[in-house]
């Protein structure tokens, strides 16, 4: 009798124990530096229509996101992102071309996985947003030119304490303004992106069920 009701008190402590802290009400501010590639850049092509004999970075460049975000339910973040990255072609017989892309993406951030006590997150993210890329440097004509991008993204975040928290991100990002003469096409100003960030939690959370729940 007394192993039943220990065995009882344990299936009704298991929800309890279950339980973990929600996005609802909750503000971050995120910060997340990286590295960016785009392999399925346009560019190198087009510019060798125009004349131009182009190399790739195949290594990439540096890029990165700063963001802010509120949640709106228990699993959903709504996202504000303000992005950047840049790299540079080598041109031959002539200075390099550098490639300046820059914008503001408005999205969603579904938070489905949580552990038990709330300090590991898994989430995916969809934005869109304006989008601008500049190509300076001697070969080209410079300026900006605007496109829609459209992101996708996924990662895990570890709440390291009260209110910090890490997180490893992978995101691709889909935006291609027009290159400027003489190079005529588009240029990739998204691409991919490996992210290693540091975020701000700048309000409280609402208790939510972990996805342990049931089992």
């Amino acid at each position: 009798m007394v192993k039943l009701a220990a065995l009882l008190a344990v299936l009704c402590a298991a929800p309890a124990l279950a339980q973990a802290p929600g996005v609802s009400g909750r503000g971050a501010v995120r910060l997340l530096p990286g590295w960016h590639l785009a392999w399925d850049d346009p560019f190198e092509a087009n510019a060798r229509g125009a004349g131009l004999t182009v190399g790739y970075p195949r290594g990439g460049g540096p890029g990165g996101f700063a963001s802010f975000s509120y949640g709106a339910t228990e699993s959903l973040e709504v996202t504000v992102d303000g992005y950047g990255a840049w790299q540079q072609y080598a041109v031959r017989g002539d200075s390099p071309l550098d490639l300046w892309c820059y914008g503001v993406l408005v999205g969603a951030r579904w938070v489905p996985l949580l552990s038990p006590g709330g300090e590991v997150e898994g989430f995916f993210q969809v934005s869109t947003g304006p989008v601008l890329g500049n190509v300076t440097g001697s070969a080209a004509a410079g300026g900006e030119s605007l496109a829609t991008g459209f992101l996708g993204g996924a990662g895990v975040s570890w709440n390291v304490t009260e209110p910090w928290a890490l997180s490893l991100e992978y995101r691709y990002l889909f935006a291609r303004p027009q290159a400027p003469p003489p190079v005529a096409g588009s240029i990739n100003a998204g691409g991919h992106f490996l992210l290693l960030g540091v975020a701000w939690h700048v309000a409280g959370q609402a208790p939510r069920r972990s996805v342990m729940d049931g089992f």
